[in-house]
């Protein structure tokens, strides 16, 4: 018999009264406790371990102020759950850091000591259209040093771990790391046309490269590398001169680090309104004399076209354009560890065999449904280059690092500069300087240097995206990894590994790899009957021309029966290749996109159904306990 005393009601609300405290006993306990599930695939929400090496190595204290407009009524919803997710991260490192990181919120209200506090801190408000002010951001201190984040945009939200310990890294240490910048296209904002204008950026990579290092400028045509520079950035080195090669040289062999983005055909340094066929040549950058010697060759006549990997423009599929994803990316290096996307445009390969004493590592690579093509055809017949493409196997490397003892690619010594007004020539040996002390004839220390086969990847057109914000002004956020890896590349060789493992690991716009790896097998299937009935197409259009011009000149207006039937039956043949093109292309079309949507259908759909089915589940084993008893 049950004890029916139990199910009263009295019993029932002192039951619910009881779970009631104790669920709320195991919040406070658990929300104490800052447990976290982190369940994105790239870790995105779990502090990395170059973030706890920092934070846990603090040796004193650094005082950090959220400033947050917490009892504001203009404070957006969204902006209000972004800041409770900011709120988490900050407990999250203070903890790691055993107290060194100490946190103040306050909420700088009009008049407020707050709002004082945060104006020497040189965090602004956002000002809304209707003039509402609100705060969002972050001071940082320690001793007498300073940094800021003045507004903590949600769209840098993947990028929030890296800036917080990037700030906290600018205030414990007094010296940024020093690096050289050498390149002949624009890096610094244009001045402003008038008094009051806001001088535009010069790309967000190179504002980043400031904030983080300390930029010293190094001439295109150097014959030294400052003693001081021990890192050197080199971006589109058009036509060198030996002198500035043999610098180059000497750098590295003392045991500088190099980053270097070369570029079989450099968009971002064409003329306005793009090239002109047979006007206007390619704007190519390589290292001429220094290459053959590390064991790479960079051919600047042809650009890796990946069909697997194809990047989609305004004009719509682009073989030029390199969407590369997390196939394509060594997902065990420091500098490409936390990179998932990256978009280049029209990138060259890095061949060859190292020599002893260098380890080549591809970092970055197409998929084997690739093949080497000439840039021009890729950017005047993409049709072209698409119907004639045939995949080769070979997974091209777009980016590599060397690391060893290298050996000097001017064996004679530092070459006899060229006379002023005197173009170089880049096939000629030059002679070698004899006033010119003798140079390093081979690595005193082993170095790394990093190669990367794009420039344009580091411009704002392929790297970055404005999102508008309800301030007015738009937010230039980063739209895939290409800024992510540069920097990554260049902070591991300033020596900051720590903080280029905590760079941004995930992007705004991840690839679909699984649609985008049937998208090629599709187009692998039907690209012979395409090519067949291209071909069928051409040579009758061909048979017409040939005879159009065996008319002779009486019968310019007259032909013979016989002329006009098989006139007519190519006319034929030439209405039906085309109708039949035109539908298999269309089948193509209707099966890729078709792909595509299954697989959203799938991802949407799933996770319902595997919910339910757990919970019918459930029921039913519950259902089977109750009739058993």
């Amino acid at each position: 018999m049950k004890n029916r005393k139990f199910e009263t009601p009295a019993y029932v609300l002192l039951g619910l009264a009881a779970l009631l405290v104790l669920l709320i006993g195991l919040n406070v306990v658990i929300s104490r406790l800052q447990w976290r599930a982190d369940l994105t695939e790239e870790r995105a929400f779990t502090l990395s371990e170059g973030t706890r090496q920092i934070l846990s190595g603090l040796k004193s204290p650094v005082q950090l102020r959220f400033y947050y407009s917490q009892s504001d009524e203009a404070m957006p919803m969204g902006l209000k759950n972004y800041a409770q997710s900011v709120n988490d991260l900050l407990d999250a490192m203070k903890t790691v850091s055993g107290g060194q990181l100490q946190i103040q919120r306050l909420d700088p209200t009009p008049d407020s000591d707050a709002e004082d506090s945060a104006r020497l801190d040189g965090v602004d408000p956002q000002i809304f259209p209707n003039g509402d002010r609100i705060y969002l951001g972050l001071g940082f201190s320690q001793v007498d040093r300073k940094s800021a984040m003045p507004f903590l945009a949600p769209d840098r939200e993947r990028l929030l771990e890296y800036d917080i310990v990037r700030a906290i890294n600018a205030v414990t240490n007094a010296e940024r790391p020093v690096i050289g910048l050498m390149t002949p296209l624009a890096t610094s904002p244009t001045p402003p046309m008038m008094m009051m204008e806001r001088p535009p950026s010069a790309g967000i990579f190179f504002d980043e490269l400031r904030r983080a290092f300390e930029v010293k400028e190094v001439p295109f045509d150097a014959s030294e590398i400052p003693p001081d520079i021990g890192t050197l950035v080199v971006v589109h080195p058009r036509q060198l001169s030996e002198t500035t090669e043999y610098a180059i040289d000497q750098f590295v062999l003392r045991g500088g680090k190099l980053a270097a983005f070369l570029d079989p055909m450099c968009v971002m340094d064409s003329p306005p309104g793009g090239p002109m066929m047979g006007m206007t040549p390619p704007s190519v950058s390589t290292f001429g004399k220094l290459l053959p010697v590390w064991g790479v060759q960079f051919n600047t006549s042809e650009i890796v076209v990946d069909m697997q990997n194809v990047g989609n423009t305004r004009r719509g599929r682009a073989p030029g354009i390199l969407a590369l994803g997390p196939d394509s990316i060594d997902p065990d290096s420091v500098v490409t560890g936390a990179v998932d996307s990256l978009f280049m445009a029209l990138a060259g390969a890095y061949q060859g065999e190292s020599p002893e004493g260098i380890e080549r590592t591809a970092l970055v690579f197409s998929s084997p449904q690739s093949e080497l093509a000439d840039p021009s055809f890729t950017q005047t017949s993409p049709q072209m280059v698409e119907r004639n493409f045939k995949p080769s196997g070979v997974q091209y490397a777009v980016a590599v690092k060397l690391e060893g003892k290298f050996q000097t690619a001017f064996p004679q010594g530092k070459p006899k500069p060229v006379p002023p007004g005197q173009a170089p020539l880049p096939d000629a040996v030059t002679p070698p300087d004899p006033d010119a002390p003798p140079g390093l004839k081979e690595s005193t220390a082993p170095t790394t240097v990093y190669l990367v086969g794009d420039v344009d990847m580091l411009f704002d057109p392929l790297a970055a995206a404005e999102v508008p914000t309800p301030f007015g002004q738009p937010v230039v956020v980063p739209a895939n990894g290409n800024i992510d890896l540069a920097q990554s590349m260049i902070e591991q060789l300033a020596g900051g590994e720590e903080l280029a493992s905590v760079r941004s690991r995930a992007a705004r716009d991840r690839p679909f790899t699984v649609v985008k790896r049937m998208q090629a097998e599709a187009e692998n299937k039907f690209r012979d009957k395409i090519s067949e009935l291209e071909k069928g197409l051409t040579e009758t259009q061909s048979r017409l021309a040939e005879l159009e011009r065996s008319k002779d000149a009486g019968q310019q207006f007259i032909l013979t029966p016989e002329q006009q039937e098989e006139i007519k039956s190519f006319r034929r043949q030439e209405v039906e290749a085309k109708k039949e093109l035109k539908d298999v292309r269309k089948t193509l079309r209707r099966e890729v996109d078709s792909l595509e949507q299954r697989v959203k259908w799938i991802n949407i759909v799933t996770m319902p159904l595997v919910v339910a089915a757990v919970g019918l589940l459930i029921a039913f084993v519950r259902h089977r306990r109750q009739s058993a008893r």
